[in-house]
């Protein structure tokens, strides 16, 4: 199978976001950064490209999607985000805290079959996990490949999963 890059699209990871925040038990920047990494690497095992797009840093508590995690800190007043989705992110979110609240429901039309079923399936499997579980489970090769505050390489990430040379093989950029 092809592995290719899929580019970061912000009205997805928006819309992935508002998905999340609705469907997983206490949804917080942490959970929904480790739900996005675990539903990134499931993507990737069966259909060849994150549902993402975005870049992971190796950071202390595990990898965190650098762009979505800016989102939520711009929905919580503390970053500022790419200025053609401001508007999408005020619409969307609201932060009390750390806690990501949707506004509103999560447009099917930004997300395909194949990543609704990789979040659900991520979120039946780790989104009632604690903190500590996710941070551990997350505490995988490619994040001890790099150090901390750095870029996670997709192909680190890929050679965590299963049939990893295969896809190794077929990587594209």
């Amino acid at each position: 199978m092809p592995v290719t890059v899929q580019r970061f699209d912000p009205l997805k990871a928006i819309e992935a976001i508002v998905y999340i925040a609705s469907k997983s038990p206490a949804p917080g920047f942490h959970k929904i950064s480790k739900i996005f990494y675990f539903a990134d690497k499931l993507h990737l095992e069966r259909y060849g490209c994150t549902l993402s797009g975005d870049t992971y840093i190796a950071m202390d508590n595990g990898p965190v999607p650098s762009r979505i995690y800016d989102f939520m800190k711009f929905a919580g007043g503390r970053s500022v985000p790419v200025a053609n989705a401001i508007p999408a992110i005020m619409n969307a979110l609201t932060v009390q805290g750390h806690s990501v609240i949707a506004k509103r429901h999560a447009d099917g039309d930004y997300l395909s079959q194949s990543e609704v079923e990789c979040l659900d399936e991520i979120i039946a499997t780790h989104g009632g996990k604690s903190f500590d579980q996710l941070t551990e489970e997350s505490h995988d090769p490619a994040w001890r490949s790099v150090p901390e505050n750095c870029p996670i390489p997709l192909t680190e990430i890929i050679k965590t999963l299963p049939g990893a040379a295969d896809l190794l093989d077929h990587y594209t950029k």
